[in-house]
């Protein structure tokens, strides 16, 4: 009886630390988009004000090597913490007597809106800034000369190539919620005798059920051989 009250209070402890370890991260997400928001404002605000010295707009040629360095980090938090909820709903969550049950409802009732709310300004606060700043930055590196002139446009390229990049990674980011702790589709349909209500997803033993194996039967007469 003492192992088990002994165990059960390691599992809480490590519940309790994996879920401060969410809300850090959670708030390190927060504090990685602010920033963005903030690096990419001053930079088109300093390259639109200074309307005196035209080549001032190069400077736009930061915008995307920060925005993907920044929505590198952005994506690294929400990737952990979507590992951190499925940890504790498929390991933890067993070894405590009648689960834990805020893991498991999070899952039932998975909320898809989450993603479509945040996607939009996800595509416009990383790729959306880095594909207006090099539109807005090409006559100031192309009027440059010599060195300065391929150094800005070398640039310039990167910050193409890291566009399409950012994209690629919001993408990936949603299919990994999509799989994961936010976005759950349930392409199953409902079984004889089952009962589920509109929007209801199905419970985690039924998704068990419906991902093991079917077992063939033993005599083989049964499977249509003679």
């Amino acid at each position: 009886m003492d192992d088990k009250v002994g165990e059960l209070e390691v599992v809480l402890a490590q519940y309790n630390t994996l879920r401060q370890e969410i809300d850090s991260r959670a708030k390190r997400s927060h504090h990685i988009l602010i920033t963005q928001l903030f690096v990419a404002g001053a930079i088109f605000t300093y390259a639109l004000g200074s309307r005196q010295n035209p080549g001032n707009a190069a400077v736009l040629l930061i915008v995307p090597v920060t925005s993907y360095l920044l929505l590198g980090r952005f994506a690294d938090q929400l990737h952990a913490v979507n590992r951190i909820g499925r940890f504790l709903r498929e390991h933890l969550s067993r070894r405590v007597p009648g689960g834990l049950q805020w893991e498991e409802w999070t899952y039932e009732n998975a909320r898809p809106q989450i993603v479509r709310f945040w996607i939009g300004p996800m595509m416009l606060a990383y790729p959306g800034a880095s594909i207006l700043a090099v539109l807005g930055s090409f006559a100031a590196a192309n009027s440059a000369d010599g060195l300065t002139r391929a150094a800005l446009l070398a640039v310039w390229v990167l910050g193409i190539v890291l566009t399409p990049v950012q994209i690629i990674m919001i993408l990936l980011i949603i299919r990994d919620y999509r799989g994961g702790w936010y976005w759950r589709r349930d392409s199953r349909k409902p079984q004889p005798g089952e009962v589920r209500k509109p929007g209801q997803q199905p419970s985690l033993p039924q998704q068990a059920a419906q991902q093991s194996p079917q077992r063939l039967p033993a005599n083989p007469t049964a499977r249509g051989r003679p």
